[in-house]
């Protein structure tokens, strides 16, 4: 639920907040100062969909310039890596991932 996810996000915006924490920091790195990230937990909720072979993750901002349909069921159909997303830099000093748009395999172990 919304205030259980809302518990889990702490961001860090400085170098020394996060010593402070004992948390990483990558210096010289560009931080996004949101206060809704907390809400991007709820994608881990799809790997709890067993009862699908497949499930697409597509952010509420992603636009599509035509039907999805064929494309996304060629690809859940012909796709074996249980995760495929993006890789993404951005404007930060390490690469990272890209869930705008994600095929799974749901999986509890996961």
């Amino acid at each position: 639920d919304e205030a259980f996810m809302r518990s889990l996000y702490r961001p860090v915006y400085t170098d020394s907040e996060a010593l402070s924490l004992g948390r990483r920091w990558v210096a010289n790195n560009s931080v996004q100062r949101r206060a809704d990230g907390w809400a991007t937990y709820f994608k881990f909720f799809a790997w709890q969909a067993e009862e699908y072979d497949r499930v697409f993750l597509v952010d509420l901002d992603v636009q599509f310039n035509g039907p999805p349909d064929s494309v996304m069921m060629r690809l859940a159909a012909e796709e074996t890596r249980p995760f495929l997303a993006s890789a993404e830099r951005a404007q930060r000093q390490y690469l990272g991932l890209n869930t705008h748009l994600a095929l799974l395999a749901p999986s509890n172990r996961t």
